[in-house]
C-alpha cells in the first residue's frame, strides 16, 4: 500500500479533476490544519494568552454578555463574532477557535475562485498557496483565534468574486455581513464598479454599486448609533474585567483626528525609515508574492488600476490604526490577482503551463511550517525559495524553446 501522503495527494487530485472548487475546499481545510498545527495556539492558559491588553480579552468580554452593551472603541463595533461566541453551546474558546479556521479555509476557497475564474484552475491553486504563505494572515489569525479579521480575509476575495461575476444582491449580503465582524471588509466596496467598468464614468453602474454598498454602509452607521464610545471613561472602565481594566492608557477617548495625529504623523511619518518600509512591502506578504505581484501589476496596468481604490483603502487603515502587518494583509487577494496575471503572461511568452509556479509558492508557504512562533521567515530563505522555485518555469520554457527551434529548424 502506498504511503498516505502519496494516497491523499492522489485523492486530491482526483478530486480537482471531477469538481476543482472541491479540490480547493480539501487543500485549504488540508493547508489550515497544518497551519494550526504548526502554530503556537494562544488558548486559555498559555503564556501567549496571558498577555495583557491584547485585542482577545476584548472579545472575550463582549462574548460574555450582551455585544451591544461593550463600550470600548472600535471593538464593540465588531459584534458578530462575540456574539455567536456568546450564544454558542460549545464554550467560547471552542467557537472563536472553530470560527476562525472555518473563515481561514473558506478564505482560501473564495481566493482560488476569484483567481481561477478569472485565470485558470492552476492560477487558482497558485493564489491558494499565496495566500496561506502569508504569515500575518492565516497563521497570525489562527494563532490569536480571538480575533475577528478571518471573516473579513474570507469577505473581501468573496465580494470580489460576485462582483466579476455581477451579481449585486450577493455581493450586498456579502459585505453586510463582513463588516458586522469587522468594518474593514468595506474595502471591497468599490470593486463592483471598478471590476465591471468599461470606462471611467457609468453612472447607471455607479447607481447599482451604491445601491449594493449602502446595506453595509447603513449597518456601520447603525452600529455607532447604537454604540456609543466610552473610552476614556473612568467609572465604565471600573466595570471592565480586571485583565482590561489595569491598562486604561491603552484605551484612550476614541477620535478619528486624534489617532491621525499620534498614529499617521507623530508614529509613522515622522519615524518613517528603512523599516517602516519593509512593515508597507514585502513583510506582510512575502517576497515571492509581492515581486510577482508588483510585475502582474506592470504587465496588467489596467487590472492594477481596477484593483487601486481597494489597494488605497487598506493603507489608509495606516493612518488611524497600529498593527501595520495586520492591516496591510487583507491586500492578499489583490497580490494573488496580480501575481496570477504574472504567471499568466510569463506561460503565454514561454510556451510554461502557469502550473509550473505553483512549487514556488508552495514551497515558500512551507517556510511557515519551520517554527510555530515566526510569522515572517527570513529575508535570505524566502530569496533562496524564489531562485529555487523559479527552476522549474525556467526549466521548461528553456526545453520548450529547444523543442521549438528543432521543430522549425533546417530538415
Amino acid at each position: 500500500m502506498a504511503p498516505f501522503p502519496v494516497r491523499a495527494a492522489t485523492a486530491l487530485r482526483a478530486t480537482f479533476a471531477r469538481s476543482p472548487l472541491a479540490g480547493a475546499a480539501a487543500l485549504s481545510v488540508v493547508l489550515t490544519a497544518l497551519l494550526a498545527w504548526r502554530t503556537d495556539l494562544r488558548t486559555t492558559g498559555t503564556v501567549l494568552f496571558a498577555d495583557p491588553g491584547w485585542d482577545r480579552h476584548l472579545y472575550r468580554a463582549m462574548a460574555s454578555e450582551t455585544p451591544l452593551d461593550f463600550h470600548l472603541a472600535p471593538y464593540c463595533w465588531r459584534v458578530l463574532v462575540p456574539a455567536v461566541a456568546g450564544i454558542s453551546p460549545f464554550g467560547q474558546q471552542a467557537t472563536f477557535m472553530a470560527t476562525s479556521f472555518a473563515a481561514v479555509a473558506a478564505a482560501g476557497v473564495a481566493v482560488f475562485a476569484l483567481v481561477a475564474f478569472h485565470g485558470g484552475t492552476a492560477r487558482g491553486v497558485a493564489a491558494l498557496f499565496i495566500y496561506f504563505s502569508i504569515g500575518w494572515g492565516p497563521k497570525y489569525v489562527l494563532s490569536d483565534f480571538w480575533l475577528p479579521d478571518p471573516v473579513a480575509f474570507a469577505a473581501v476575495p468573496l465580494a470580489a468574486l460576485f462582483a466579476y461575476r455581477r451579481r449585486p444582491l450577493a455581493f450586498a449580503l456579502c459585505l453586510g455581513i463582513a463588516v458586522l465582524a469587522k468594518e474593514s471588509a468595506l474595502v471591497a466596496a468599490p470593486l463592483y464598479y471598478t471590476l465591471n467598468a468599461r470606462r471611467p464614468i457609468e453612472p447607471h453602474l455607479a447607481l447599482r454599486t451604491a445601491v449594493a454598498v449602502l446595506p453595509a454602509a447603513a449597518l456601520l452607521v447603525a452600529l455607532r448609533l447604537l454604540v456609543d464610545s466610552r473610552n476614556g471613561d473612568d467609572a465604565y472602565m471600573a466595570t471592565m474585567p480586571e485583565i482590561i481594566r489595569r491598562f486604561p492608557d491603552l484605551y484612550p477617548p476614541y477620535d478619528y483626528r486624534d489617532l491621525a495625529r499620534h498614529i499617521g504623523y507623530e508614529q509613522r511619518w515622522h519615524y518613517f525609515g528603512w523599516s517602516t518600509l519593509e512593515t508597507f512591502t514585502w513583510r506582510p506578504f512575502g517576497l515571492a508574492p509581492l515581486l510577482f505581484a508588483l510585475a502582474g501589476g506592470v504587465l496588467n496596468w489596467r487590472l492594477a488600476l481596477r484593483l487601486l481604490p481597494s489597494l488605497l483603502l487598506i493603507y489608509s487603515q495606516l493612518i488611524v490604526a497600529t498593527d501595520t502587518e495586520r492591516l496591510l494583509v487583507l491586500c492578499f487577494p489583490f497580490v494573488a490577482l496580480l501575481a496570477s496575471e504574472a504567471m499568466g503572461r510569463a506561460g503565454r511568452a514561454s510556451g510554461v503551463n502557469p502550473a509550473a509556479f505553483v512549487p514556488l509558492f508552495v514551497l515558500q508557504w512551507s517556510l511557515l511550517l519551520w517554527d510555530p512562533s515566526v510569522y515572517v521567515p527570513p529575508l535570505a530563505a524566502q530569496a533562496a525559495v524564489l531562485v529555487a522555485g523559479l527552476f522549474p518555469p525556467v526549466f521548461l520554457a528553456a526545453r520548450s524553446a529547444r523543442m521549438q527551434q528543432r521543430a522549425t529548424g533546417p530538415v
